[in-house]
């Protein structure tokens, strides 16, 4: 996020990006992370699939394209529908 964000590193670059997260808006002045958008956030973060090197080496191991490409696609989509749903409910409820 610091990157993102073009936080520069240092000894309190925590507390710098904190202040700069907090201090993001949306066109309309509300807050850009709420709390329904950090929880989807999190869920897309745990379930979609990052590793790129978990991909290659399925590649290697099956000696074909179809099956990284489907568990790229399929923790993809995974990962998008609990995030809309942890985000919808969030707002729901909050």
């Amino acid at each position: 996020m610091a990157v993102v964000f073009t936080v520069e590193e240092g000894s309190d670059t925590d507390d710098r990006l904190l202040d700069v997260l907090r201090g993001q808006t949306k066109a309309d002045g509300s807050a850009l992370f709420s709390i329904p958008t950090c929880l989807s956030i999190l869920v897309f973060f745990a379930l979609a699939l990052q590793c790129i090197s978990t991909v290659a080496v399925v590649r290697r191991e099956t000696n074909s394209w179809v099956w990284p490409v489907l568990q790229f696609s399929g923790m993809f989509i995974l990962a998008w529908i609990s995030a809309l749903v942890v985000w919808q409910v969030a707002n729901l409820l909050l």
